[in-house]
């Protein structure tokens, strides 16, 4: 008999897919769980039976426009009409049944209380949990949290986490990132640049705009998530080791509507990433210091790059090993630049790890792979009567 999982409310969900919104503003969406969601629809033998939970709605026609826009989304997102299937009955949250939501659409500002006295099994993506910390552990804890799920076992390996949730004693489910296939390794290695590749947005938070991110810059005592990205958009003395497309956005600042359009189209349209990574011999996908991993990781490997990243147990516990699939570096700037003087004087040691790094990045982080792992996952529950 197939398992069961409702997933909550994925049209207005950018990181299940496009949502609907965006498709008709333009607006970006990051699509990183795209993946799953497009396996669990679109191959009917993967034993779990996948259904949308959609928001119950009083009057009847709001109701009728979210089965509109959840098929419009099915659409745009190329998942296959005939096999998607919705509900708004809590009562089939049953024992037996999963129930798997980002936590920021289902444990924030309108959260998905309707669970708490649900018997189903409830996982909740991390993404972004730097926003309103306090809140989404607290929602999380009062509706009954039975898994969290991210990129990294936070459980073990984040302080932040054990600070805020110290409550949940078992292991984060780590769903790893994956590459999208548009993200190829097409350059031959002697013809890149030697150099390392930075890319991403800094963004400086202002406590009193930027209130929802308060638990974070207490706790760590700084208004930006990504210190060496910080570091390198700062340095001076970088263009001979580093080129750098990062970009900031000061949140203190007022910026008019063209200038704020200006900078987004910066971030995601100024160049084609897979084009940069294959343009260089080395890359830096800085991480979160909340203990996030960076989706660019896999990424550039994916590419062919080699990857310059801590010496972390959110790489080694995903069998990633330093200086064999990847370059590590303690975290400063100078050790950074240090690390990429030696390797552009060592190129074939460099090659070496860039095509392990690139092996092990399509054979271990394909979404193939990734969506069966997170199915056998579900199917390894045992449900106690």
């Amino acid at each position: 008999m197939k398992k069961i999982i409702f997933i909550y409310h994925p049209f207005s969900d950018g990181e299940l897919g496009l949502t609907v919104e965006s498709y008709f503003k333009k607006k970006f969406d990051s699509r990183k769980k795209l993946y799953l969601i497009q396996y669990l629809i679109n191959n009917a033998n993967n034993k779990i039976k996948t259904i949308f939970f959609l928001k119950r709605k009083k009057i009847f026609f709001f109701y009728f426009i979210q089965i509109i826009k959840l098929y419009f989304w099915a659409y745009i997102n190329n998942l296959k009409l005939a096999n998607i299937r919705f509900t708004a009955n809590v009562n089939k949250l049953k024992k037996g049944t999963f129930f798997y939501a980002n936590a920021r659409s289902a444990l924030k500002y309108d959260p998905a209380v309707f669970l708490k006295n649900s018997s189903c099994t409830k996982l909740f993506n991390l993404s972004h949990f730097e926003v309103e910390t306090s809140i989404i552990s607290k929602n999380a804890k009062d509706i009954g949290v039975d898994y969290f799920v991210f990129e990294n076992n936070l459980s073990k390996n984040s302080q932040y986490f054990k600070y805020f949730f110290p409550y949940y004693k078992k292991d984060t489910f780590v769903l790893p990132h994956v590459y999208n296939k548009r993200f190829k390794n097409f350059t031959n290695f002697n013809n890149r640049k030697n150099l390392c590749f930075a890319s991403g947005r800094v963004i400086l938070f202002d406590k009193k705009k930027d209130f929802n991110y308060k638990d974070f810059i207490d706790y760590f005592k700084i208004n930006y998530q990504h210190k060496i990205r910080y570091e390198i958009y700062n340095s001076k003395n970088k263009d001979k080791y580093i080129n750098s497309y990062i970009s900031l956005k000061d949140s203190s600042k007022t910026y008019d509507q063209k200038s704020n359009l200006k900078i987004k189209e910066n971030y995601y349209s100024k160049f084609n990433i897979v084009d940069m990574y294959n343009k260089h011999k080395m890359f830096i996908a800085p991480e979160g210091i909340n203990d996030t991993p960076p989706i660019g990781f896999v990424e550039g490997m994916s590419c062919g790059s080699a990857l310059l990243a801590l010496d972390n147990n959110m790489y080694s516990d995903l069998g990633l090993k330093k200086n064999i699939h990847y370059i590590d570096y303690d975290g400063s700037i100078e050790d950074l630049i240090d690390k990429i003087k030696f390797f552009q004087k060592n190129n074939s040691q460099l090659e070496k790890i860039a095509n392990n790094g690139y092996n092990f990045a399509i054979n271990n982080f394909n979404s193939e792979k990734i969506s069966l792992y997170f199915i056998n996952f579900l199917k390894s529950i045992k449900f106690n009567d």
